[in-house]
């Protein structure tokens, strides 16, 4: 089976789901690993009655957690109804954090396709820490190809040229229907990144630093990023043997890659840009500057340490 497939029945039995049910479309499909509707409809009540500020992000944002979508002309269930879904999973936990913001969207200085500014789309934020979250929970389970978008292309030169561990390369793929797109493959101390999406974290660090340096913040900001971790009680409800250590590989692979960059070197460099190619407090004295980048930190967590960094 395929993993994020296995992964999905498997997080949906866990959270005490019934595979024979899920949610069904008016036209009679079936996805088994959502809600219910009825169990969608009562979410969303007790969300708009007892977590009216978290409704309010998800029901105003433009990526269709909370309503129906379009997908090759069908519409399909809401993303939060999902039980693998990555929203769902930050706002189980976070929800009863005072102050928690959820869908926190950050401009990035890098054009939009409407010809406005770009955002980086992060999960969560909490102001009083100034804590920036970005949340997976099935994602690196599925092979994925990154996309090369050309307006990124002198963000991307810049790094290469400033850091010695940084680099990037531009791939092809042909379809089955002959079409050719270019995605981009990002490289760090010469080790391609195969699971990690560090296309979206540097769109993510581009957002926190813009944010800090037109704020003039310059105590401690941490980016979490927080990954589903298959726990053993999830693993059991899978038979086959391959399937479990598939998913473990994965995960496993997912935080080496995660880990295994220089955050402090990255997000210098991201602030340096910022400020050198797009003008961002261009007139920022060099000290504070250094002040900003040295209180930046990156940590990995998954559920469990996520909960104990919030409760200290």
């Amino acid at each position: 089976m395929e993993k994020q497939k296995a992964f999905d029945y498997a997080k949906k039995q866990l959270d005490g789901g019934d595979l024979l049910q899920g949610y069904r479309m008016n036209d009679g499909r079936l996805y088994a690993t959502y809600y219910t509707n009825e169990e969608w409809d009562a979410f969303l009540a007790d969300m708009k009655a007892n977590y009216p500020a978290a409704f309010k992000g998800y029901n105003d944002g433009n990526g269709g957690e909370l309503k129906e979508r379009k997908f090759k002309g069908k519409n399909i269930p809401p993303k939060m109804a999902s039980y693998s879904s990555s929203s769902r999973f930050i706002y189980e936990l976070s929800r009863n954090i005072p102050g928690f913001e959820f869908e926190c969207k950050l401009p990035i200085s890098i054009p939009a396709n409407n010809g406005g500014e770009a955002e980086a789309s992060l999960d969560g934020y909490f102001p009083k820490r100034n804590i920036f979250i970005e949340a997976k929970c099935h994602e690196f389970y599925k092979p994925s190809f990154t996309s090369f978008k050309f307006k990124y292309k002198e963000f991307y030169d810049f790094l290469k040229e400033r850091l010695d561990s940084f680099d990037y390369r531009i791939a092809t793929r042909t379809s089955s229907t002959g079409k050719i797109s270019r995605g981009v493959v990002f490289l760090w101390d010469g080790v391609e990144i195969h699971s990690y999406d560090l296309k979206q974290v540097l769109c993510h660090l581009l957002g926190i630093a813009k944010f800090n340096l037109t704020n003039k913040v310059f105590g401690e900001t941490t980016f979490l990023y927080l990954a589903y971790r298959p726990t053993r009680s999830l693993l059991n409800y899978i038979e086959a043997e391959d399937d479990k250590r598939s998913i473990e590989d994965a995960w496993n692979l997912e935080k080496q890659e995660a880990i295994s960059i220089d955050y402090n070197l990255l997000y210098g460099q991201v602030v340096h840009y910022l400020q050198e190619k797009k003008g961002v407090a261009s007139a920022m004295p060099l000290s504070d500057i250094e002040q900003i980048i040295d209180a930046f930190r990156f940590e990995f967590c998954d559920q469990d340490s996520y909960l104990k960094l919030f409760s200290e």
